[in-house]
Formats: C-alpha cells, sequence, structure tokens
C-alpha cells in the first residue's frame, strides 16, 4: 500500500494461513480478528469446510489500552491515529504501528508479530520519546480483552449450559482457574512466568502470556453477561509492555505447538490421572478415525474397543454382583420374614443374627455398587474427552449435522422447558435400548421378587439418562448408546452360552 492509499485508508488487513486480521488505523486495534481451522484458505479436496471463529468486532476491540484509575487517558489513547508499516520473513509478519504525538515529546508505538503457521502473535506497546519515561511513571498501562459477538450463542437448553458457558481464566503452575467478576489482588500469589490469562468458551480461546506479571487483574462482565478482563502493570524503565498470545482452538496439536503449558486447559476440570486417561481415549479415537475415515463410526469403535479394555474390570464387578444376587436370593426372604413378624428393637436384633449365621456383613450390598464405581471413571474421562474434543466440530454422521451438539433430527414450533425447542432422536434410542436390556434381563442367581426389583432399577435409570442425556453433545449419546448395545450383546451371549451348557448337561 503506497503511503498516499495509507493516508486515505482507514484499516490495513493482514492474512495467514490460520489468522486474519484487519486493524483500524485509530487506536491500531484489531476489529476484525478471524481464526481459522484447518486454514483459511478453502481447499475444495478437504472434507471439511473451514471454521471460522471471529474473536473482534467494531462494537468489541480487542487489546486496547487500559490505564489503571485513569478512564479518560485511557480514552484518549485508544483515540489515536496510526501510521503503518510492514515486514516479513519465512515464518512472521512484523506490521508496526507508530502514533501521532501524544503529549510533547511522547508517542506509542505498537508492534504485532503474526506468525504464517501457527494461532500466536507477539504484541508489544512501547511509549517512547525524550519524555516517555516521565509520561509513563507513576502510571499502570495494560491492555484489555472483551468477549466479542463471536462467544455469543443462542438459547441453550438443559444440561449445555455447563459446558457452554464462556469463562474468564488463568492457567498457571499446572491449574487452571476460572477468574470471576471482580478485582483479583491474589494475582501475586499465583502468578509464575509461564502464565496464561485471557477467555475461553467450550472451543475457542484467546489468550495472553504477559512478559512481565500484571500488578492489578480486573475480570468483568461485559455482554450477554459474558466476562472480559484487563491487566496493568506498574511502569518500568523501557517503558514497553509485551505479550505472546494465541488465538485459537483449543486442540491438542496447535495448543502444544505454541506451549506445553496451554493443553493444561484440555480436561482442565479434572484430577490429574482421570486427564490421561482422557488422553488415552483421544489417542485411541485419533487412531480408530487415521482408520476409519469417519468419525461416527470411530466412536462406535471407541465403544468397543474400550469395553474390551475395561473387561478385566467388569469381569470383577460381574463377579462381584454375582456374589451379592446369591446372598441377596438367600437372605432377602428371611429379612422379609423377619420384618412381617417383628417390630423395633427385636426386630434389628433378629436381622443382626441372620447375616451373622450367614457370615455376611450388613454392608454387603455395597460390594456390588463397588463394582459400577470402578467404571465411572472412564465413564466421565469419556464425557470430557468428547465434549471438548475440537475433531467433532461441525462433523456430520448420518441424520446428525453437527456431533458437538445435539443430533436435532427436527425442530419444534414450541420450547419445551429444559428440553429445547428439537427433537433429538439419539437420547430415544439410547432409552429405547437400555428398556430392551431391562426387558430381556436375566439373573438366574435373585429370586422372582428381586429380578423384578432389578428391572424396575432399570426402567428409572433409562429415564434418568434420557433426561440427563437429551441436551448433550450426539457424540457422547451415539457412545453411551453404543456401548449399551455392546453390553446388551454381551449378556444375551452369556445368556446363550449359560443355556448351551444347562442343554449339554448329564
Amino acid at each position: 500500500m503506497n503511503a498516499l492509499a495509507l493516508s486515505q485508508a482507514s484499516t490495513v488487513e493482514i492474512s495467514t494461513d490460520k489468522i486474519q486480521l484487519e486493524f483500524d488505523l485509530i487506536g491500531a486495534v484489531p476489529v476484525s480478528w478471524k481464526t481459522c481451522v484447518p486454514s483459511c484458505t478453502i481447499d475444495k479436496s478437504s472434507p471439511r469446510r473451514p471454521l471460522i471463529f471471529n474473536f473482534a468486532d467494531d462494537a468489541h476491540k480487542q487489546l486496547e489500552i487500559s490505564v489503571a484509575n485513569d478512564v479518560e487517558l485511557a480514552r484518549q489513547l485508544n483515540q489515536l491515529r496510526y501510521s503503518f508499516s510492514k515486514q516479513e520473513n519465512e515464518q512472521w509478519y512484523l506490521l508496526n504501528f507508530e502514533s501521532e504525538p501524544i503529549d510533547k515529546d511522547v508517542y506509542l508505538k505498537k508492534t504485532y508479530r503474526v506468525s504464517k503457521q501457527r494461532y500466536e502473535i507477539l504484541f508489544g506497546l512501547q511509549f517512547m520519546g525524550p519524555k516517555a519515561a516521565a509520561f509513563t511513571k507513576s502510571r499502570a498501562f495494560g491492555v484489555k480483552l472483551t468477549t466479542s459477538k463471536g462467544f455469543e450463542h443462542g438459547p441453550l437448553s438443559g444440561f449445555a449450559n455447563s459446558y457452554e458457558r464462556v469463562r474468564a481464566i488463568l492457567s498457571a503452575d499446572n491449574e487452571v482457574q476460572e477468574l470471576r467478576e471482580s478485582n483479583s489482588p491474589e494475582i501475586k500469589n499465583t502468578w509464575i512466568e509461564a502464565s496464561w490469562l485471557g477467555i475461553r468458551n467450550r472451543f475457542w480461546t484467546l489468550l495472553l502470556q504477559p512478559e512481565k506479571p500484571p500488578t492489578k487483574l480486573a475480570v468483568r462482565n461485559s455482554i450477554a453477561g459474558h466476562p472480559g478482563l484487563s491487566l496493568n502493570h506498574s511502569s518500568n524503565e523501557e517503558s514497553l509492555y509485551a505479550y505472546r498470545i494465541y488465538s485459537g482452538p483449543i486442540a491438542y496439536k496447535p495448543l502444544k505447538i505454541t506451549s506445553n503449558d496451554l493443553t493444561r486447559l484440555l480436561y482442565s476440570g479434572l484430577w490429574e490421572w482421570m486427564r490421561w486417561i482422557c488422553f488415552g481415549l483421544f489417542f485411541i479415537l485419533s487412531a480408530l478415525y487415521s482408520v476409519i475415515n469417519n468419525y461416527g463410526l470411530a466412536i462406535i469403535a471407541l465403544a468397543i474397543v474400550v469395553k474390551f479394555l475395561m473387561l478385566p474390570l467388569t469381569t470383577i464387578a460381574d463377579r462381584w454382583q454375582h456374589d451379592v444376587n446369591v446372598k441377596r436370593s438367600t437372605l432377602q426372604p428371611l429379612i422379609d420374614d423377619i420384618k412381617a413378624t417383628y417390630k423395633g428393637e427385636e426386630q434389628i436384633q433378629r436381622i443382626l443374627d441372620v447375616y451373622r449365621e450367614h457370615d455376611t456383613h450388613i454392608l454387603y450390598t455395597f460390594k456390588s455398587l463397588l463394582g459400577f464405581l470402578i467404571q465411572v471413571p472412564i465413564f466421565i474421562s469419556a464425557f470430557y474427552m468428547l465434549n471438548e474434543n475440537f475433531a467433532l466440530v461441525s462433523i456430520n454422521f448420518l441424520w446428525i449435522e453437527n456431533l458437538a451438539k445435539p443430533d436435532q433430527l427436527l425442530g419444534l414450533p414450541f420450547s419445551i422447558p429444559f428440553f429445547g425447542h428439537y427433537l433429538n432422536l439419539l437420547p430415544f434410542l439410547m432409552t429405547l435400548v437400555t428398556i430392551l436390556a431391562a426387558i430381556l434381563f436375566e439373573a438366574h442367581t435373585l429370586s422372582p421378587q428381586l429380578k423384578q426389583k432389578q428391572r424396575r432399577h432399570l426402567y428409572l435409570m433409562a429415564l434418568l439418562f434420557f433426561v440427563l442425556f437429551y441436551t448433550f453433545p450426539a457424540s457422547l449419546v451415539l457412545y453411551w448408546t453404543s456401548t449399551n448395545v455392546v453390553q446388551l450383546l454381551k449378556d444375551q451371549f452369556g445368556k446363550y452360552l449359560r443355556a448351551k451348557d444347562s442343554r449339554q448337561a448329564p
């Protein structure tokens, strides 16, 4: 762009393989900040259309200057007009913005070093001129991040609010914590050199890593109740403030390429050992996809693989359940007779005598519950992995348009409280499988009464899981439905083998 054209322009644009930026020369801040996955270049041969997320717009400009306790000065600095120049090499674009004079012999320089291949920007702002040190003395300058319209989403139903929520976060010392709406004086205690902070939703994040720790951090709700934040630093001798920026998907590979510390954003709500289970499931799913080349089928295959890998645990759980069923079939009729005949303290004493005579602890039924609980971490890890798996965004399967959202087979002309205004088919299929399992349920060690009671529990579980899963992403419901089908087939095969053995017995 020549000097005449630049003097007449109000914005400048830069585009890389991953990021598209448009800067307003008033303020030298992005008024459009688009991140593209897998690339900003449309590749017709690619099976996936580019996903584009905009971190900035005219109403919510990022990286505006913040001045602690001086709103008027911040407003003036953000209204400065800048001149522009650009340099580049094989890896970076270097964008230089120099402001008109702020005060006598003081002006502001902003630089953006934009990576050509990654979701990374190095940003610096520096007060320059003979009187720059005097101008910055006793002032705390910094930058602001806001929640753009890109972070907005439509009305959410059910439990969707829990995983679609927009948060201000601080990642420090192998921990990711949410920053609430307030000043945060504890920042000095939690800050370490590798700390990142910023805004995230379920799949996208804009994060800063300041070169020097901020002295003040404030979180304020900015749009639709979503957070924005500002951070300020004490002035330094160079009057220079520098930041490393990540603006992109919350996905393993791009996060890791930028910084190993950023992978903490994945499955951050779990204990470390459960995070490793999530990563294990993630890599298994990725390997299955590389072979099958269809994420829907890969999720079904994942359910089968996990069921096979969990076979030692489920075998133990089945054996414990069998032991409990045998005990219950023996003890329950005796206990029922005692309850029908005796009352009060004598009833309790006779029941305890029954347990003692059969060498059984009164809490023996918890043994079957323990068998269930040892499988719970796998289920929770699968939920987190599938819920946060960026690779599933906008991926279709059968009638499902987006595996990262409910399957939304049909739109309803009205909204049902909690369930929303879409008819989701997968939860119904999942519930039908559970009901079928209850109908076919057969535990030969249980009495008819206990068997009927267990069947009622299965019906109740089917209802509870329907309500719980109805607004969950289709990927998770597909996985759980596949798991239930595998379990049903396993049970029926076991039933067939037992019947075959009984026919062959002399």
